[in-house]
């Protein structure tokens, strides 16, 4: 019988890299939203063209409020759902025949 030395494993240091990304994904999110707000007040662009964050914002509470968002919503699900078992349905069929 033959003695072997394992490593033995080591607490884990706390890594300041580790936690940049936490920081600076949503500061560079809040920065673009903040030069996209600036730049739709700062120049006579349509807001059709392009709409302010404020907008798209209300808009967006406006469709979740709305009771035909969930309708299309759960379409989308089943279509995707119905499309995913054709698809397993035609896979298989087709590896069964290949063997």
């Amino acid at each position: 019988m033959t003695l072997v030395d394992t490593a033995r494993p080591t607490a884990k240091r706390f890594d300041r890299r580790s936690l940049l990304p936490w920081i600076t994904t949503p500061l560079l999110v809040a920065l673009l939203i903040w030069l996209w707000q600036a730049y739709v007040r700062g120049s006579h662009i349509s807001a059709f063209i392009l709409p302010s964050p404020e907008a798209v914002w209300s808009a967006w509470l406006d469709l979740l409020a709305s009771p035909r968002a969930w309708e299309h919503a759960a379409t989308t699900v089943y279509e995707t759902v119905i499309g995913f078992a054709w698809g397993l349905v035609i896979g298989v069929g087709l590896g069964v025949l290949i063997g």
